[in-house]
């Protein structure tokens, strides 16, 4: 038993997130062979390590639009540089074991793919253990730093992306923070100049990872502890100019880096790499950022709602602290949340705020040390144990299809609890609400129904109302057809609504909305189909109002047409009422 007890925490917590790992990355159908965990926005971070490394053609990248885009006819990488620097030792591990195992050495090769599940498992416990330490430091009990960790890594959406996605940014964020954060308070308590030095070093691959995450300098104040000591140590240091100087060359020596990635793929030391991209600073998505179910932080990370009382506490019982830290949530909410796709694509909750997990747990943690009622620790364990519950159940949907990192909303959330079957369940959710591209005008092109007898609209089979009819007999039926006069400069934006009355089971679900675009000589340039319901089991005979978003995504020139009707691939009955189109141009 001794020998049980004397084995660190951490290391059990390893042992769990890989064991967690092997569950989500390798089901009973693949083999571990067949794991594939570089895609997704991990393949552009990646891409650093395949360009240099691999295809040494760093210089001369083929642009792809995903995450190689056009710089003036040069191919730029719209990624920064961090996550690669940090992979690199892995990445580097995998070519030897690749080339000791004679597999491919195209960066993409079994070895490869599990250096880099490695990697993410491994930056993400060295997270965990500054975390720990940052939060023994601050004197909580032994009890509440491990509950904390625990509830974090496998209660909240940090879980999907340490076991799951894990060529993300964010567990490598979460490192660099949780370390940044935890040398920086000691330099506060301590005075040391090296404890400064490594804070700088953390901080400035935080800036080469995500530049929006040097939103973590508020919190030092709360790091430091009171105005006093903040103070003193800021004097302190600034009397030892060659210590303060060396952390300035290690800020610019690290930002070096991503400049000279800059020069060597385009010529030109800065550039802006999301050049169609931005924020809607005047018109933030704040609350829908925190709290709605298509990807709110809250709604799939439950165990923040624990922050609410746990910041009032905080408030009552150290108002700097609590100035500080509420200042940092409310700015970095509200950046984040002014970002033009404010969910950040698909993703399971809101994955940014992983990046932040090791400063946003401090008040949960202060209050659960200092609260004392009868219980306490059962009910902490009820409520991580519950959250632990909620995510792994729901990574495993996110997993197999269940639920979707797209187009969620409170119906969907709600039908897809308790679904667990695979063969049974996954991709059943239907419906489509994009968010429209990044824009500063919109020029409506189109707006128009089926009762609007503009030509645009064709209902073959009709009801005694006017509205378009579906049995077992019209399978397609309410034709939308758009030809473009002009050749668009902007991008294109599809808006349709309709209201539907189903009279089968799952007839809407069945029934698909089918998105064509056709060029002058009939070629197919796009073809796309969603299905027209939201989740299976939806009311029979009740009118259900829908609304679709689509962006067209492709180059349109003049001539092209754009066609949308309704396919009843189950040919179930169900009926259309009150269609209506627009098409949007956006710049």
């Amino acid at each position: 038993m001794r020998g049980k007890k004397n084995i660190p925490f951490l290391v059990w917590l390893g042992l769990a997130l890989l064991l967690f790992q092997l569950f989500y990355l390798t089901p009973e159908s693949s083999r571990l062979a067949d794991v594939d965990v570089i895609t997704g926005d991990g393949r552009g971070y990646y891409d650093y390590l395949t360009s240099i490394f691999i295809d040494h053609d760093l210089s001369d990248q083929p642009i792809n639009g995903r995450f190689i885009v056009d710089h003036e006819g040069k191919g730029l990488n719209k990624y920064f540089s961090g996550t690669a620097f940090l992979m690199l030792p892995f990445f580097l591990i995998g070519l030897v074991i690749a080339a000791l195992a004679g597999a491919p050495l195209d960066g993409f090769s079994p070895p490869f793919q599990w250096t880099m599940v490695f990697s993410a498992l491994v930056y993400a416990l060295l997270g965990l253990y500054y975390l720990r330490r940052l939060l023994l430091s601050f004197w909580f009990p032994r009890f509440i730093a491990q509950w904390v960790i625990v509830a974090l890594l496998f209660g909240t959406n940090m879980l999907y992306y340490s076991a799951a996605d894990v060529t993300a940014s964010h567990v490598y964020s979460f490192f660099v923070i949780a370390a940044f954060a935890w040398y920086a308070r000691h330099f506060f308590q301590k005075g040391r100049p090296r404890s400064f030095i490594l804070a700088t070093v953390a901080f400035g691959l935080t800036l080469l990872i995500r530049p929006v995450n040097g939103l973590v300098v508020p919190t030092l104040p709360f790091l430091a502890g009171n105005a006093n000591l903040f103070k003193g140590q800021l004097r302190s240091l600034w009397s030892r100019t060659v210590v303060w100087i060396g952390g300035v060359v290690i800020l610019v020596g690290i930002g070096m880096v991503q400049l000279i990635m800059y020069k060597v793929q385009t010529g030109y030391w800065m550039v802006w790499s999301y050049a169609n991209e931005g924020f809607y600073f005047s018109n933030p998505s704040f609350w829908r950022f925190l709290f709605s179910f298509e990807r709110g932080w809250f709604i799939y990370s439950p165990f923040f709602f624990l922050l609410i009382p746990a910041v009032v506490f905080l408030w009552k019982l150290d108002r700097w602290r609590a100035a500080w830290w509420t200042a940092f949530f409310l700015v970095t909410v509200y950046i984040l949340s002014s970002w033009w796709s404010w969910h950040y694509g698909g993703s399971y909750g809101s994955r940014p705020m992983i990046d932040f997990y090791a400063l946003l747990v401090l008040p949960i943690a202060w209050a659960a040390s200092k609260v004392h009622f009868k219980h306490r620790n059962a009910f902490m364990a009820v409520i991580g144990l519950g959250c632990v519950l909620l995510t792994t159940l729901q990574v495993h949907q996110m997993n197999t299809g269940i639920l979707s990192p797209w187009h969620m909303n409170a119906s969907k959330y709600l039908w897809s609890i308790g679904k667990l079957d695979p063969q049974k369940h996954a991709n059943q959710l239907g419906g489509r609400i994009d968010t429209p591209p990044y824009h500063k005008t919109k020029t409506v092109l189109y707006q128009g129904s089926l009762e609007s007898h503009d030509g645009h609209w064709q209902a073959k089979h009709r009801g005694d109302q006017g509205q378009a009819v579906f049995d077992s007999e019209k399978e397609f039926n309410l034709g939308f057809n758009y030809a473009f006069s002009d050749t668009p400069e902007g991008k294109l934006l599809l808006q349709y609504s309709l209201d539907r009355i189903s009279f089968s089971e799952n007839a809407g679900t069945n029934a698909y909305l089918v998105i064509e675009v056709k060029d002058v000589e009939g070629e197919n340039k796009l073809y796309d189909a969603f299905r027209l319901d939201d989740h299976p089991g939806m009311p029979l005979d009740e009118t259900e109002h829908f609304d679709y978003q689509y962006n067209l995504g492709l180059d349109i020139n003049q001539g092209d047409r754009l066609k949308v009707y309704i396919w009843n691939k189950g040919k179930g009955s169900f009926e259309v009422r009150d269609a209506s189109a627009s098409v949007v141009e956006l710049k």
